[in-house]
């Protein structure tokens, strides 16, 4: 959880966030300790341990009026340069393409204002009836990873689990900031060797993948951007997570709400034999396609229980207006109400809070659908190319944030605002989600073996012996 206050725009950020503070009380960590604690998974997951990998996706940027976002992402690669391919999606399913190379031990800013040039470039409409989003244009997610030399929307994406991400926004109106991680996903593929290539003049180290298929995870079609091919897979993300903790807001209907959540939720192309990292995710027919479609539980302080749902291509909005089910912290009754209570009073603390737990309901495509407005036309979608033609639901990955206009800190008042991450549940059904990453097999279509699963395991590779951390 990281908190920044009174900002004061973004010679503040230049400077390097000097002035910090924690606006949550220390009942919120001790509700994420708690948590980490009863749902530790078995087994190491790059998405939810922050471990480098060969992808990111950010759940949410926001270039609209008065903010300004940027991505720090870098290459923890001490050999190895990493073309990168980011592809930002809009609330309309359309997207916008841009690339960039990491050298060894690189780090690069990406002014996402800049970038796309609008809040245009982020569309918000068309979008399905009754979705839970913002009516404005300026905010989505981006999905980013590695791919060959070529760099190209349409060429191969390559493993080189060395790729780290942390978003950070400025509100220069609110007087605010936040920053998240990115959440990784591991890459696994047929033996990982390099070449060298020119680029920009330089001649440097490279994936060894054009003209074979050595260290390719996936091969793209000409159009598209579809799944040619798999010679690997990617770590699928959770389709069930939690929010260990937030604190309930002001009534949704205050002009200027002192304590406001937000909460953004995408729902990342099915990486694991199904669709390519950044492909197209609207239909054939141009219609946007739902990818969110939520249900779940939020808890209060005193383990009351309301449920929760809503749809979407990209779920964002205020809480109260994506889960209106979720009350205000005026509504709550201390003594066992039907939203939210008081904390445990032996903590001496007063604010309304919850947690809640969601589930994913829309399931990934099980193989082409042409002409269908509901699912994405891969045409290249058959097992003879390696894809996993089961169905399964589809991955999340969310941020939730909140902000308070008027916080007192050594007697001024100051916006203040923080952001919490999904947590991944541990429950969920599919072992898709607990990946074995070995160095693979040399056949399309054929699992990871256990050999290759006990010989490396999941953090054997996770930088692909290319840091110092391996040396």
């Amino acid at each position: 959880m990281t908190v920044y206050h009174n900002m004061g725009g973004l010679d503040h950020f230049k400077e390097g966030f000097t002035q910090m503070k924690l606006l949550r009380s220390s009942l919120v960590g001790l509700l994420a300790v708690t948590l980490a604690v009863s749902a530790m998974p078995k087994a190491v997951s790059a998405n939810t341990e922050l471990i480098p990998g060969s992808r990111l996706v950010f759940p949410y940027v926001d270039i609209t009026a008065g903010r300004q976002f940027f991505l720090l992402i870098t290459n923890a690669s001490n050999t190895i340069t990493a073309p990168t391919h980011l592809t930002f999606y809009g609330q309309n399913c359309v997207r916008n393409d841009q690339t960039m190379v990491l050298t060894p031990q690189d780090v690069n800013v990406v002014s996402v204002n800049t970038a796309l040039g609008s809040a245009g470039a982020l569309g918000a409409i068309p979008a399905p009836a009754g979705s839970k989003q913002t009516p404005n244009d300026g905010v989505g997610w981006v999905d980013v990873d590695v791919r060959d030399v070529a760099n190209l929307r349409n060429s191969p994406s390559v493993r080189l689990n060395a790729l780290m991400g942390e978003a950070v926004m400025i509100d220069t109106v609110k007087n605010f900031a936040f920053a998240y991680p990115a959440a990784s996903s591991q890459g696994s593929s047929q033996a990982f060797t390099t070449t060298t290539a020119v680029i920009s003049g330089n001649t440097r180290t490279v994936v060894a993948t054009t003209g074979s298929t050595v260290g390719t995870i996936v091969t793209r079609a000409t159009a598209g951007d579809f799944a040619n091919a798999w010679f690997g897979l990617y770590e699928t993300y959770p389709s069930q997570m939690l929010f260990p903790a937030f604190f309930a807001e002001d009534l949704c209907t205050a002009s200027s709400p002192t304590l406001s959540a937000f909460i953004a939720i995408a729902g990342p192309a099915d990486a694991f034999r199904k669709e390519a990292p950044g492909s197209e995710l609207n239909s054939s027919t141009g219609a946007v396609t739902t990818l969110v479609n939520t249900s779940g539980d939020v808890f209060d302080g005193e383990e009351h229980t309301t449920s929760v749902s809503g749809f979407a291509h990209q779920l964002n909005g205020r809480l109260c207006n994506v889960y209106p089910t979720v009350k205000a912290r005026t509504q709550y009754a201390a003594s066992g109400g039907a939203s939210y209570a008081t904390l445990d009073s032996t903590l001496g603390a007063v604010n309304a809070v919850g947690w809640f737990n969601i589930d994913n309901t829309q399931a990934t495509p099980v193989g082409p659908a042409p002409g269908s407005a509901t699912l994405p036309n891969n045409p290249d979608f058959s097992t003879s190319n390696g894809f996993d033609s089961a169905a399964r639901q589809r991955g999340m990955v969310g941020v939730l944030f909140e902000i308070e206009a008027g916080d007192l800190v050594a007697g001024t008042a100051v916006s203040t605002g923080d952001v919490l991450r999904n947590w991944q549940d541990p429950r969920q059904i599919s072992v898709l989600n607990w990946p074995c990453f070995g160095n693979g097999t040399s056949t399309i279509g054929v699992a990871q073996t256990a050999k290759n699963c006990n010989s490396t395991g999941l953090t054997g590779n996770w930088i692909d012996s290319n840091t110092h951390a391996n040396k």
